[in-house]
């Protein structure tokens, strides 16, 4: 009876996922990489599924962790697949995106409020589209991706055109949490944030405060 080839696993501190992704490509392996809930599929070197670069895009803006390849000779996906180059580059533009649309949209849990400015400006439909489901009460990024079912960067790139066009503003999410006050409990408003968009967000100069990585993705 054949056995199961041994799994590549690791740490991303010792193996960066852009090193892994090519190695895998380059070398022709069939199998998954899997970092946490992140999966690229590979079939002899190329890289399988509609997904495809959203999870390479995540993959490289995962900063830490653990990965592990199952090597399988039976990956299901489509027949021929992408090479890994090209997956590389299309995900390495998309991650610029996120390091400018970070700049302004630190978190998928801060609260977008639309506000009127007095001078005109030229918004993009996707913009007008989203401004109409905040102004409907759903007002964080993590909301807007559910009403409006568009994936994680688009969503941030309309709330970033927003707020630099002066017709939004965000803020950190407001949590309740309860404490004892006196003897009574109280329910306090605290302000905080979720894990950010992009590594640097959060230093001791940021009003976001909050670590780049708090406990995975």
């Amino acid at each position: 009876m054949a056995s199961d080839p041994p799994a590549l696993t690791g740490t991303l501190v010792d193996f960066r996922p852009r090193t892994l992704l090519h190695f895998l490509g380059l070398t022709g392996k069939s199998g998954v990489l899997r970092v946490d809930d992140i999966a690229v599929s590979f079939r002899n070197g190329r890289v399988l599924g509609d997904d495809a670069v959203d999870e390479v895009v995540r993959m490289l803006r995962t900063p830490q962790g653990r990965f592990r390849f199952e090597e399988s000779a039976t990956v299901g996906g489509d027949v021929f697949g992408r090479h890994i180059a090209e997956v590389l580059a299309e995900a390495g533009e998309a991650v610029m995106d996120w390091e400018e649309v970070a700049q302004v949209v630190p978190s998928m849990a801060v609260v977008v409020t639309l506000s009127h400015g007095d001078d005109d400006v030229h918004l993009s439909a996707d913009a007008w589209t989203l401004s109409t489901a905040v102004a409907a009460g759903h007002t964080t990024p993590a909301q807007l991706m559910t009403q409006l079912g568009w994936p994680a960067l688009r969503v941030c790139r309309a709330v970033s055109e927003l707020v630099t066009g002066g017709r939004a503003a965000v803020a950190p999410p407001v949590r309740e949490r309860r404490a004892s006050l006196r003897g009574r409990a109280e329910t306090i408003l605290t302000a905080t944030t979720e894990r950010p968009l992009w590594p640097g967000h959060g230093q001791s100069e940021s009003r976001w405060r909050t670590p780049w990585h708090d406990a995975g993705y």
